[in-house]
């Protein structure tokens, strides 16, 4: 879908936006008694940018999966920059209420930290590399396909192999087309993976995390987390092996 054909999307957003650039800071939220009303009323502004940005990327995805075609891919990297800087604008914003941690309202707390939380990156090129990263890997994982071992049949990864590892019982089968599937990916996406890492590490010290896992870890909001995977291990192990002996007994 072209620019002209997912202009509704784009309308809603001129009016919401373009036209009224201050919707986030409205009237109403300046003539609010206190920081937690003001944020109260920003969150209405930010929600429904929020959801108007998201539509508009739903459609730009999926326009590139199911057609991935040069025009598609550039439009997608082309929203996914827009968006970035849009919500650091945003995040920018809702880091002003300094107090939050005191507010009545739960929900209007809860909401504010969930904007202001992760990495995040400043630098437009950093921005479009990540953009077009995330394209390039998409699209790696979108085309791939294993051949079967006379190389006459060749099935994507979704939906096909997927299926094939939900209804399939055949264990040497599953392994030949889950290494395929690797090989077919693996290499491709090696360089492009890690230099994604690396612009997320450098989005997560821009907002004093130590790396990007320590976001991902406290995503979870869990205190002890470490504890709570050391014993899903644990778990797994004992069935790994239970299910390894029952094989061998068969």
């Amino acid at each position: 879908m072209n620019r002209l054909k997912d202009s509704t999307i784009l309308v809603l957003l001129v009016l919401v936006y373009i036209i009224n650039p201050s919707y986030t800071s409205s009237q109403c939220c300046q003539n609010s008694v206190t920081e937690e009303d003001r944020a109260c009323c920003w969150l209405k502004g930010y929600n429904t940018i929020s959801q108007l940005m998201g539509s508009e990327a739903g459609v730009a995805s999926w326009n590139f999966e199911t057609d991935m075609s040069p025009e598609h891919s550039k439009r997608l990297k082309e929203i996914s920059e827009d968006h970035t800087k849009k919500y650091n604008e945003l995040r920018d914003e809702a880091e002003r209420f300094t107090h939050k941690d005191h507010y009545k309202n739960r929900d209007t707390t809860r909401q504010l930290e969930r904007i202001t939380f992760g990495g995040q990156l400043k630098d437009p090129k950093d921005i479009a590399r990540a953009a077009d990263l995330s394209t390039k890997m998409t699209q790696i994982f979108s085309t791939a396909k294993v051949c079967n071992e006379n190389g006459k049949k060749c099935i994507p990864g979704e939906p096909d192999i997927e299926n094939m590892f939900k209804t399939d019982k055949d264990c040497k089968k599953l392994l030949y087309y889950w290494k395929g599937w690797r090989d077919a990916t693996g290499p491709k996406l090696k360089d492009l993976f890690t230099e994604s890492v690396e612009l997320d590490n450098k989005a997560a010290r821009a907002k004093d995390y130590a790396d990007a896992g320590e976001i991902l870890r406290k995503s979870y909001e869990v205190d002890n987390l470490e504890d709570i995977v050391e014993k899903l291990g644990r778990r797994l192990n004992l069935y790994i092996s239970n299910y390894t002996h029952t094989l061998d007994v068969k």
